[in-house]
C-alpha cells in the first residue's frame, strides 16, 4: 500500500467513526449510570469485533505532559469529548500493526497523544489518567447498553425493527440505571440510619453506665456517712460515759462544779431524746 492510498484508508476509517458517534444522544444517555473503571486493555474491548485500521504515525509512548498545579477536577466531559475520546481509543485499540502490542503505559500514551491531538483547545486538559478512568465508564455503560439490547434482540419479536429494539433497550437502560440509582439511594439511607441508630444505642448504653456508676458512688457516700455518723456517736458516747462516771471526791469545788454541770447536760439530753 503507498502512501496516497494509506492516507485515504485513514480518512475513510476516520469518516466511518464519526458516522456512527453523530448520535450524541446516545452518549448523553449512557452518562446516566456506570461508575465502574474498565482498566482499557486491547483484549478487553466492550465494543466487540470492528473493522482494523491502518497504523498511524503515532509516537509508541506519548508520555502526557505533566499537569502538576493545574486541577482538572470537577470539569464534566462533554458528548463531543467523550467521541473524540471513543476515536482516540478505537484508533490505538483497532490498530492492525499495534494493537494488541503495547503495554498500559504506551497504550493510554497513544490515546492522550491522539486525544490532544484532535481537542479543542476550549476543553479542559486531560492526562492519561484521567481518559481511561472516564472510558472506563463509557466501556461500562455501553456494555450495559449491548446487553439489554441483545437480550432485546434475543426475543425475536415479529413486527419490530432494530430502530424500535433500541429505542427499547434505552428505555431499558435508563429505567434500570434509575432502578439503581435508588437502590444505592436508599441502601446509603439505611446504612445512614443503621450508623445512627447505632451511636444512638452507644449514647444510651454509656449515659445507663453512668447512671449504674452514679447511683453505686450515691450508695457508697451513704454507707461511708452512716459509718461516720456511727463513729461520731461511738466516740460521743465513750466520752459522755466517762464524764458520768467521773470520780469527783479529790476534786476542788470548781472542778466538781464543772462536771456537775456537764452531767446534768448530758442527763438532760438523754431524757429529751428518749421523750
Amino acid at each position: 500500500m503507498d502512501k496516497s492510498q494509506l492516507s485515504n484508508s485513514q480518512m475513510d476509517h476516520s469518516n466511518e467513526i464519526n458516522s456512527q458517534m453523530d448520535n450524541s444522544s446516545f452518549l448523553d444517555m449512557l452518562n446516566v449510570g456506570g461508575d465502574t473503571h474498565w482498566g482499557g486493555t486491547p483484549d478487553s474491548s466492550p465494543i466487540g469485533e470492528q473493522a482494523t485500521m491502518p497504523t498511524q504515525n503515532i509516537p509508541t509512548s506519548a508520555k502526557p505532559k505533566s499537569t502538576k498545579g493545574t486541577s482538572t477536577k470537577g470539569k464534566n466531559w462533554s458528548s463531543v469529548e467523550d467521541k473524540v475520546l471513543i476515536q482516540a481509543w478505537a484508533n490505538t485499540s483497532l490498530d492492525a500493526v499495534t494493537g494488541t502490542d503495547q503495554n498500559s503505559h504506551s497504550y493510554w500514551g497513544r490515546i492522550s497523544y491522539y486525544y490532544k491531538a484532535h481537542k479543542q483547545q476550549s476543553w479542559p486538559e486531560r492526562n492519561a489518567n484521567a481518559l481511561n478512568c472516564h472510558f472506563g465508564g463509557i466501556s461500562a455503560s455501553t456494555s450495559k447498553f449491548c446487553g439489554y439490547l441483545q437480550q432485546i434482540i434475543n426475543k425475536d419479536e415479529s413486527g419490530r425493527t432494530i430502530d424500535d429494539k433500541k429505542i427499547d433497550a434505552e428505555e431499558m437502560y435508563i429505567r434500570l440505571s434509575l432502578e439503581t440509582v435508588w437502590a444505592q439511594k436508599i441502601e446509603k439511607d439505611d446504612t445512614k440510619e443503621a450508623a445512627k441508630n447505632a451511636r444512638y444505642a452507644r449514647a444510651f448504653e454509656l449515659q445507663e453506665k453512668q447512671i449504674a456508676l452514679q447511683e453505686r458512688e450515691d450508695a457508697r457516700k451513704e454507707r461511708e456517712d452512716a459509718r461516720q455518723e456511727r463513729e461520731a456517736a461511738r466516740i460521743q458516747f465513750e466520752a459522755e460515759e466517762k464524764i458520768m462516771l467521773m470520780d469527783t471526791s479529790g476534786m476542788t469545788i470548781a472542778q466538781k462544779q464543772f462536771y456537775k454541770n456537764k452531767q446534768d447536760e448530758i442527763t438532760a439530753r438523754l431524757h429529751q431524746t428518749s421523750g
